[in-house]
């Protein structure tokens, strides 16, 4: 990859065939490019493309999507996963108000902690009432992974999760 390529710029001139995924060859052609890899056996070369593909549909072939995130450094993953998640529950920060107020009920305490089954269970009732006013609610793989990232040994501090619920508004942003 020479200065200025982007990783999908890459990835285009490598796809010869132009459907949109790396074949083996295709994959193999483009690595060879670089010194440092012309040496590798074709068993690393075919562990690689493993390794990319247990991202995504094992198919002997590798798309953009899975090839972006197996060369991506991780720091940079980390930054455009995290934008993916807040960027999927602007939904819930539209319905906070109601997830407080599910969430509140579940702790009588008030110690701004739930289980994590009690956290699931008021995100579904908020994905029913997302769906009553046209909003696209969460799917379970999403809950899930909203679930893994706020919890602490089976709880969640929801005071803290709520609060770090913003939106920032781009469209006021100077350039």
């Amino acid at each position: 990859m020479g200065g200025g390529s982007t990783y999908a710029r890459v990835f285009r001139s490598w796809d010869r065939s132009h459907d949109g995924f790396l074949s083996y060859a295709e994959l193999e052609r483009g690595l060879r490019q670089f010194p440092a890899l012309q040496m590798m056996t074709a068993d690393n070369m075919k562990s690689f493309m493993d390794y990319i593909e247990c991202g995504g549909t094992v198919s002997g072939r590798v798309g953009m999507l899975e090839f972006v995130r197996a060369v991506i450094p991780r720091s940079v993953s980390t930054r455009i996963q995290q934008f993916m998640v807040r960027e999927r529950l602007k939904p819930i920060w539209i319905a906070r108000p109601k997830l407080h107020k599910l969430l509140v009920r579940c702790d009588p305490s008030g110690t701004n902690w739930v289980s994590l089954d009690e956290f699931k269970g008021c995100l579904n009732s908020v994905n029913e009432y997302l769906t009553e006013f046209g909003l696209l609610p969460l799917t379970a793989l999403q809950i899930e992974a909203v679930c893994e990232r706020v919890s602490k040994r089976g709880q969640v501090e929801y005071d803290r999760f709520l609060k770090g619920l913003h939106v920032i508004d781009a469209d006021n942003v100077c350039v």
